[in-house]
């Protein structure tokens, strides 16, 4: 029988952070089964963690499980449904499905109920111009810039719309001049360098 203070030990955070270590490192390796038998340990042990969910959705989703990632998604946002990386990871889902319309819904979901993240306007972007709905993605990220003036994510997301309409000049002003870079490190995950894990570098 284990002591109390193993026990304890054992669900520490210095535990979670070594385990979520050897998924990414199995990750590394190409061993992808033994990541997502990692995440789903850790899912079990630290049931209030988003990480070792987020992760393994992600992982799935980049493998084209996407229904064992809703279910993981879904169970994880009873936990934690103000869980704004939960919920976009959820919309990028649909993204990738090519589900347009349940892109957009989910994107509008996150926008309304956390109007100052920045996530759904990325995302709603995004999906929006993947759509081939230009102008509607325009709309939604020259809103996004007013409100995040200092994100280079939406700022590029912007400048996109632009490209897209073939108004090269406009999308230069937009992407260098008309929304300023930001001076300090950015902790939104839009932004390169960021502190949380990348929209952006995701190439969507």
């Amino acid at each position: 029988m284990k002591s109390p203070s193993r026990s304890v030990a054992g669900n520490s955070e210095g535990a979670l952070q070594e385990r979520l270590t050897a998924a990414q490192l199995a990750r590394k390796n190409g061993d992808s089964e033994l990541a997502l038998q990692i995440y789903g340990e850790l899912r079990l042990r630290f049931p209030a963690e988003p990480a070792p969910v987020l992760e393994a959705a992600k992982l799935m989703r980049e493998a084209g499980r996407y229904e064992e990632a809703e279910l993981w998604l879904d169970a994880a946002l009873e936990r934690r449904p103000e869980n704004t990386a939960l919920l976009a990871e959820r919309a990028w889902l649909a993204h990738d499905r090519r589900d347009w319309p349940e892109a957009e819904r989910r994107w509008a979901v996150l926008r309304e109920r956390f109007p100052g993240d920045p996530w759904g306007y990325f995302g709603g972007g995004r999906s929006l111009l993947a759509a081939r709905r230009v102008e509607e993605a325009e709309t939604l990220l020259a809103d996004a810039a007013e409100r995040f003036p200092e994100n280079p994510g939406i700022a590029e997301g912007w400048a996109e719309c632009a490209t897209r309409r073939g108004d090269w000049g406009e999308a230069a002003g937009k992407a260098l001049g008309e929304v300023p870079r930001p001076r300090t490190r950015c902790s939104c995950g839009l932004c390169p360098g960021s502190g949380r894990p990348g929209l952006l570098a995701e190439g969507r």
